[in-house]
């Protein structure tokens, strides 16, 4: 992540690097005007989806806390007439341990996705920055980042939908204890690894996207205007 960051740094002083000597006609001052508009919009959009979905978090980590104790509560009594009091308090150390886990790192997902929308929103920051006057073709760029938004949106709702889910231990007898316990971290380990492989990675590959469309459409523009620069001295 430091090394996405710096290369916004560089890719900052690159696009400052551009005047405002170039002229345009009055239809790509328009076209421009709107792909600033349109990104503005973007943010907007997003950002309240953002705050929605963040509230949510903070409302399902109370609701999971009632709800975890009823599960303790409910297997404790279901436990109670074929085990020992050992196994019984195993068994709700594990179902603890694991929920807990899946807590954190589902916390720590969130914020991943949040780190990648806060990339996004500098990227886009940058059009909005570009002189209007600028011959940078940001079409695709927007269209890029608008992807990209909806992607980190998507992969929030799952990411919230996993930080729901409770797990439980189910066991018939102290012998079959283990596999029970080995099974139940299996499932949330392979919920965790489908999350990263179908939501964190196509968030962050898109962030990217973004990152080189914005980097291409600022060289074509500069490689243009040396052209125009180097016919105008002959």
């Amino acid at each position: 992540m430091k090394k996405l960051f710096t290369s916004f740094a560089v890719l900052a002083l690159m696009a400052g690097s551009f005047g405002t000597s170039w002229a345009h006609s009055e239809e790509e001052l328009a076209q421009r005007a709107e792909q600033l508009e349109r990104a503005q919009e973007l943010r907007q959009q997003y950002e309240a989806e953002r705050q929605e979905q963040l509230e949510r978090a903070r409302e399902i980590r109370e609701e999971m806390a009632s709800e975890m104790e009823e599960r303790r509560v409910q297997m404790r009594a279901e436990l109670e007439e074929r085990l020992t009091e050992r196994a019984q308090n195993r068994a709700e150390q594990v179902a603890k341990r694991l929920n807990q886990v899946n807590d954190n790192v589902t916390d720590a997902m969130l914020n991943h996705l949040s780190a990648l929308e806060n990339a996004l929103d500098a990227l886009v920051s940058r059009i909005d920055r570009l002189d209007e006057t600028s011959k940078a073709d940001l079409a695709s760029t927007i269209t890029a980042a608008d992807d990209a938004y909806a992607r980190i949106a998507s992969a929030r709702d799952a990411v919230l939908a996993q930080k729901e889910k409770v797990y439980t231990v189910e066991i018939d007898s102290i012998e079959g204890a283990g596999e029970a316990f080995r099974a139940v971290a299996q499932e949330l380990k392979e919920d965790l690894r489908a999350l990263v492989a179908d939501e964190l990675r196509p968030s962050r590959d898109a962030v990217r996207v973004v990152f080189s469309e914005l980097k291409a459409a600022i060289q074509s523009a500069r490689e243009e205007l040396e052209q125009n620069e180097d016919e105008d001295e002959e």
